[in-house]
């Protein structure tokens, strides 16, 4: 979308021309660009610059072909070189005093007349004095710039409504035209319904014969077709009807996918399907719903977009791979030309028409020869990572998991294809952990073939032998089905031939026989037995696929110095025998760790670097079979009391004779209570010491704990109980038992709330309107009108309150904003149940009119329920309070408010009176569109729609006489009040429209009833 130009990704602004006084063009300037409309200017610092001001040019002959369908600078001219409106600023002097000063403003308004009265421009004469009055300016300009841009609409509209054009490239200009001055007049439906217009008489040109060369006429259509669009998709998205605009891009992209072109240039039309696709995912990730306020009347299929449709990382996805098909694409076509060098003739030739998607004086060889030189110019492929990865960004935080998995690992094939395998690795290893976690292992040996190649690119021996070995342990497929290798990866075909190559591979790079076959050599890749590589392989990594290795002790607890039994198994899944020099078992006491060497290899088991007094012990054989159990069982012998625990088993395993891999299985503690005592030490400062008694058998000793949150947290609860089993005996050793339980800290109550309008009363707030929504904006309230605070107070915790009083503490003067009540006191305890939702309404009027009011801080006192808690204390009982401070307010004064006024229930077959009240608060004269939709539960009398006016500082009332044609609870006709000033609609809720229809006219019983009541007591 940035490479669309300025005046077609914003809205048009109305344009006005400022001309003498320079002094003031500043002042005036800034003041219209910041009213809502905003109007730019052009300062013009005396009467003799006016001819800067394009003339009208002639008009053409009805005769004549059109060249093109849209000129290029016709959009940009309107919005920065030809004005709606010419303002003639004089100061007071000239035109009063010297007749010669008054001659020459007479002489200066003509020529600024006879300039302008060609293209119809609006002129105001302005007298700059002292006084200000530019409020009354800016209205007066905006009033005349919007005149000047609906007489020239209906101009244009006049010739589309006789069907006065020789050509369909006139029908869709004029279209467009008249949808451009809609837009000037903030008019969005009428622009909407023309771009649509514009739109489908432009595929009714498809196939016709012109002038324009095949190749070069398809693509101005489409050229023209995206901005038409891109229009459309505009308006749509930044007025909320989101499905109307997925819809009708929808229909878009089926209404060209087939207009191919010709195959020397196909790749230009992937090219601008990839970008339909860029554009609107922007425009869906940017649009902000409610603000222009355009109806839904553009005619799309009734077809319910997917869920995926709905969010932008779908668009960029598809985005993505349609530029990938161009690249494919144009390397077809360049393989295919025979000459690709610059065309015929000088670089001047080649530049832009006049008119919007073509070129000038080319045909169409010549601008296959330039699209193919232009293609081999750039390099998309760090665009398509960036889309890819746009769409990863946005699938991961939807939660995606594996359609983020699925763009990660497109994004990682194209690192991969530029030759960056630094960031190729780090996102196919995200994208394995996924495919590990899950099982896919077709799709993961394909990952894991890439990042075989990122390690050797890299130059990074362990990642390669580590991969490599993943590879060769995967339960894939056997040679009996081999799929296609262009579906594997860089790998090949998953079958067991193809993991024993992968196997070998790996062993031979770990023996330093094998360079990986790099064209330049790097010494870091050799691997030696100076220098042997370590791998770790804990409970968690992936080459537990690789070897399992478990550690069973025969016997529970053993008496120190007891011998004891270890058995030790491993398996082997990699395709071919591995054979292990040397194994050791390590524990958590180092004096009981021992070395098993393999007897089939004396010169490796007798082994030189062992330390003194360490145990060694040989086994008969150390091959490890293809997924068969090695197990090994040898005594142990502990000579204090202490917990076995194996921590690591450390193997040297090869193929042949040298030991250049180093193995480690790590096994970490299961829980707290196995790790060393240092740790316990560190906290120990932090426990609650207790006395506990001398117990005697059978008997039992309880306490209870009182914990106080000051955060709602959770905390771990640990006990630690120390005995001795006989007190008269100090010398035996001291026994803990331990118990830990994790409580969770809640928050008592949350407080929430929202402001409602008054029943029936819709006021309007400019800062509502905005075209651009601010996600940090504060709420606004209206000045001087009620609005009600409602405070919802939730019982989130498991045990019953009492609400004992609510207050609105203020931060600032009581006179900025009345609230009542501001603080209740309640006369008896409301119990408050868990899960209870309580709710507390308060009446606010702001009073002064300011950008941030501080309303306050809600602040709520509770107990606890005393008669459920009474085995506690009166601590236990205590109150609490609990606040919540309200955000700032912006607090306005609005310029129009609607209310509704109807009785609040009818009977068949009476008639009403159902009032429409609309206030203008302002001291403008107010024009208003209204209109009132019909029902089929009422018969209506009055005006459906229509355009009034409202007198400044007071009320129209628009009257309805509706009659009830249905019983119970109706939905009142909607009723829709459009400001033409402020481009803003007001819409009645649903919930304010309802009245309910009685049969007959009702009687309520209770009330006579206390009326008697009430009359018999006074006649006693």
């Amino acid at each position: 979308m940035e490479e669309y130009p300025d005046e077609l990704r914003t809205p048009p602004i109305a344009l006005a021309c400022l001309v003498g006084c320079a002094e003031v063009h500043g002042l005036i300037t800034s003041h219209l660009h910041s009213q809502q409309p905003p109007i730019n200017t052009i300062a013009l610092p005396d009467f003799s610059k006016i001819s800067l001001i394009p003339p009208k040019k002639p008009p053409r002959e009805s005769s004549e072909p059109a060249a093109g369908i849209f000129r290029r600078d016709w959009l940009s001219k309107h919005r920065t070189r030809i004005p709606a409106v010419v303002a003639a600023l004089f100061s007071s002097h000239d035109v009063s005093g010297d007749p010669a000063q008054w001659l020459q403003v007479c002489t200066d308004l003509e020529n600024l007349k006879a300039t302008i009265r060609g293209r119809n421009i609006k002129l105001v004469v302005v007298v700059v004095t002292l006084s200000g009055h530019k409020g009354l300016l800016w209205t007066a300009v905006a009033d005349l710039a919007n005149a000047y841009y609906r007489d020239e609409g209906r101009r244009i509209k006049v010739r589309l409504e006789k069907r006065s054009f020789s050509s369909m490239e006139l029908n869709v200009r004029y279209c467009f035209k008249v949808a451009v001055y809609a837009e000037f007049r903030r008019d969005w439906l009428e622009a909407l319904k023309l771009y649509e217009d514009a739109y489908h008489a432009l595929r009714e040109m498809v196939g016709m014969s012109t002038k324009t060369p095949p190749i070069q006429r398809i693509v101005e259509i489409k050229t023209i077709a995206e901005q038409l669009h891109f229009k459309m998709s505009t308006l749509l998205l930044h007025s909320g009807k989101v499905v109307e605009a997925i819809t009708w891009f929808c229909q878009h992209t089926a209404n060209y996918r087939s207009l191919m072109g010709s195959p020397e240039v196909i790749f230009l039309h992937w090219e601008w399907l990839s970008r339909q696709y860029l554009v609107f995912a922007q425009l869906l990730e940017t649009s902000s719903a409610d603000v222009l306020h355009v109806p839904s009347m553009v005619s799309v299929a009734a077809e319910k977009p997917t869920e995926w449709e709905f969010h932008p990382a779908y668009y960029y996805q598809l985005a993505a791979s349609y530029l990938k098909e161009k690249n494919v694409s144009l390397e077809f076509a360049l393989s295919m030309s025979e000459d690709v060098g610059p065309i015929d003739g000088s670089a001047e030739s080649v530049v832009a028409s006049a008119y919007l998607g073509q070129f000038a004086s080319l045909t169409d060889d010549e601008y296959v020869r330039y699209a193919l030189a232009e293609g081999k110019r750039f390099q998309d492929s760090f665009e398509i990572i960036a889309l890819l990865k746009r769409s990863f960004e946005a699938y991961s935080s939807l939660k995606a998991e594996r359609t983020a998995a699925y763009c990660g690992l497109q994004m990682a094939r194209e690192y991969f294809a530029v030759s960056d395998f630094g960031n190729a690795k780090q996102t196919f290893d995200s994208v394995a952990s996924l495919y590990r976690r899950e099982g896919w292992l077709l799709s993961l040996w394909e990952v894991l073939g890439y990042l075989r190649e990122c390690s050797r690119g890299i130059s990074s021996a362990k990642d390669f032998i580590e991969y490599s070995l993943e590879m060769a342990a995967l339960p894939v497929t056997s040679d009996a089905f081999e799929p296609s290798s262009k579906d594997c990866g860089p790998a090949g075909p998953a079958t067991l031939s193809q993991r024993a190559k992968i196997h070998n591979e790996a062993f031979e790079v770990a023996r330093g026989e094998s360079e990986l076959n790099l064209k330049e050599q790097n010494t870091e890749l050799k691997v030696n037995s100076d220098y042997p590589l370590y791998l770790e392989i804990d409970l968690v990594s992936p080459l537990r696929v690789v070897l399992l290795a478990l550690v069973a002790f025969h016997q529970p607890v053993v008496k120190p110095g007891a011998p004891s039994l270890i058995t030790i198994s491993l398996r082997s899944q990699l395709p071919t025998n591995v054979e292990i020099d040397q194994l050791e078992v390590q524990f958590n006491q180092s004096e009981c760790n021992f070395i098993i060497g393999n007897g089939k290899k004396p010169h490796i088991a007798a082994i030189s670097n062992i330390q003194p007094g360490r145990r060694v012990e040989t086994a008969p054989s150390l091959v490890l079979a293809t997924n068969k159990w090695l197990r090994l069982t040898y005594e142990i012998k502990s000579g204090k009391l202490i917990q076995k625990e194996v921590a690591c088993l450390a193997q040297e395993k090869r193929n042949h004779s040298q030991p250049n891999l180093h193995v480690e299985h790590i096994s970490c503690p299961k829980d707290q209570s196995e790790a060393p005592s240092d740790n316990i030490q560190k906290i120990q400062p932090s426990f609650g010491l207790i006395s506990v008694p001398s117990l005697d058998v059978g008997d039992s000793w309880s306490c209870q704990l009182k914990i106080k949150w000051n955060r709602p947290k959770p905390i771990m609860l640990y006990v630690s109980l120390g005995y001795y089993h006989q007190s008269g005996e100090p010398s035996l050793q001291k026994v803990h038992v331990h118990k830990s339980l994790q409580i969770e800290g809640k928050t008592a109550v949350t407080i929430s709330h929202r402001y409602l309008l008054p029943f029936r009363q819709d006021p309007l707030l400019l800062s509502k309107i905005k075209s651009v929504s601010d996600p940090d904006q504060i709420p606004s309230l209206a000045l001087n009108d009620l609005t009600m605070l409602i405070v919802s107070a939730k019982n989130c915790s498991e045990v019953p309150l009492r609400l004992l009083s609510v207050s609105i503490e203020r931060e600032e003067d009581n006179d900025a904003c009345a609230i009542l009540p501001q603080h209740e006191e309640f006369r008896e305890s409301i119990v408050h149940v868990p899960g209870e939702e309580f709710k507390k309404v308060f009446t606010v009027i702001p009073k002064l009119n300011c950008t941030r009011l501080k309303i306050g801080t809600v602040c709520l006192r509770w107990q606890r329920d005393s008669r459920v808690e009474e085995q506690f204390d009166s601590c236990g009982s205590a109150s609490q309070v609990t606040k919540h401070r309200l955000p700032d307010v912006n607090i306005e004064l609005p310029p129009l408010v609607v209310s509704l006024e109807c009785p609040p229930h009818a009977t068949l077959g009476n008639p009403f009176t159902y009032s429409v009240k609309i206030h203008n608060r302002t001291e403008f004269l107010q024009e208003i569109k209204f209109s009132i939709a019909d029902s089929q539960s009422f018969v209506l009398s009055g005006p459906h729609n229509d355009t009034i006016f409202v007198l400044p500082r007071s009320t129209h009332v628009l009257s309805y006489m509706l009659v009830p044609l249905g019983l119970g609870s109706l939905q009142l006709p909607r009723v829709t009040v459009t400001s033409v000033r402020y481009s803003a609609g007001l819409h009645t809720s649903p919930a304010s429209s309802i009245v309910f229809v009685y049969p007959s006219k009702p009687h309520f019983e209770a009330s006579d009833r206390r009326e008697t009541r009430r009359n018999s007591v006074v006649a006693e």
